[in-house]
């Protein structure tokens, strides 16, 4: 009786423990190829995260510089305000002492306004 076994009575073929061998090799150089794979990856990942922590990073600083020029900006028209009002008081003052006549007291705002 024939047979299309590849292991003989008393053990594996030569040709099964060559083809064997053949595919362990193979299959070894694909392991090592995706080592090589994965360490390139995660080399790529980890330059990756420090750009992403130093973007994030200039960020934040321009998000505080953003919210103090902003508190600066809403004092600037605060004392704009206040300087266009005096100097309105003043032309007013100056128009009315130029008339001869006296000058009205304005009365200024109080901060409870």
């Amino acid at each position: 009786m024939s047979s299309n076994c590849s292991f003989a009575p008393n053990g594996p073929s030569a040709q099964a423990i060559d083809k064997a061998r053949s595919e362990t090799t193979e299959l070894q150089a694909q392991l090592g190829d995706l080592r090589q794979k994965i360490g390139t990856l995660e080399g790529s990942l980890q330059g990756v995260t420090a750009s992403r922590d130093m973007i994030t990073k200039e960020l934040k600083g321009a998000q505080e510089q953003a919210a103090a020029s902003a508190a600066q900006v809403t004092l600037l028209r605060a004392d704009a305000d206040n300087w266009r009002r005096q100097a309105e008081e003043s032309q007013k003052m100056l128009t009315t002492s130029e008339n001869g006549a006296k000058p009205e007291r304005v009365r200024r705002k109080s901060k409870a306004d």
